[in-house]
């Protein structure tokens, strides 16, 4: 009588295994992920400020401009932008993090003390949901005002 519980168990796992599988149609359809790269627009930015394309040097009370260029595998024009500014020790008080734009292009002025603080612009592809980031070194000081 086991073995026949045991044969019956069995026969139903695998019925119910086929089963699960038949409903499996191979509708795999895969789409590759916008990749975005950011680079930092040289060309036309203030060499004293933009020293690099990693790093920026700022004052307080200073203005920002930064422009960036994108390319991407897939053209999206379905972007979101987003520049915060965040201390680069965890060990600084507070803001830890600030929003200071959601456009393409930064424009602010910087009105927090001299500290060592990382410029971060967030791009996200609204379609897939992805993000790319790129970090800026900011030496100076940064908060909108």
């Amino acid at each position: 009588m086991k073995k026949r519980f045991q044969y019956l168990v069995l026969v139903i796992l695998l019925i119910s295994v086929f089963c699960a599988c038949k409903k499996d149609l191979g509708n795999y359809d895969y789409k590759d992920a916008n990749v975005i790269t950011i680079t930092t627009d040289t060309a036309n930015v203030d060499r004293n400020v933009v020293v690099t394309n990693d790093s920026i040097i700022v004052k307080q009370n200073d203005s920002l401009k930064v422009e960036i260029l994108l390319s991407q595998t897939i053209s999206s024009n379905d972007l979101a932008f987003e520049w915060t500014v965040m201390q680069s020790a965890a060990f600084i008080g507070n803001p830890a993090q600030y929003v200071l734009g959601n456009q393409k292009g930064l424009r602010t002025k910087i009105i927090l003390p001299p500290n060592v603080y990382k410029l971060v612009v967030k791009v996200t592809d609204r379609t897939t949901g992805v993000s790319f980031y790129k970090f800026y070194s900011l030496p100076g000081a940064a908060r909108a005002g």
